[in-house]
């Protein structure tokens, strides 16, 4: 089983860089009309702004899953979404420290019109 626990975090650990490069030319059966998939760069470009959407490989917790695989040398892997597989459990990537913004550009926190209405006097 460890073998097979190796080889899936060689897998996780290559897959975003491997699909950069997966089209292939000429008569392979295997070739494909694009470079890498559309959604490859969303995220190089305004990542906080809302770009970015994921670069997870779902499909490998499908198979470990689906397999009852050892998924151990997977967790905290950037690219492996094991908090899928443990939605009650802590979260297997290492916190994000949060940025302060500068006070130029904090928004106060603005009272909507439902909670001032509401609001006891």
């Amino acid at each position: 089983m460890d073998a097979q626990a190796s080889k899936l975090e060689a897998f996780v650990s290559h897959w975003y860089q491997e699909i950069r490069t997966g089209a292939k030319t000429g008569s392979d059966p295997q070739a494909v009309n694009y470079k890498h998939p559309y959604w490859y760069t969303y995220g190089d470009e305004n990542f906080d702004g809302g770009a970015y959407f994921g670069r997870w490989c779902v499909e490998v917790v499908v198979a470990v899953k689906a397999f009852d695989m050892d998924d151990s040398q997977c967790l905290g892997l950037e690219h492996y979404p094991g908090d899928l597989l443990r939605p009650n459990g802590p979260s297997t990537h290492p916190a994000r420290q949060e940025l302060e913004l500068p006070a130029a550009l904090a928004v106060e926190s603005k009272v909507g019109f439902g909670a001032k209405l509401l609001r006891r006097h």
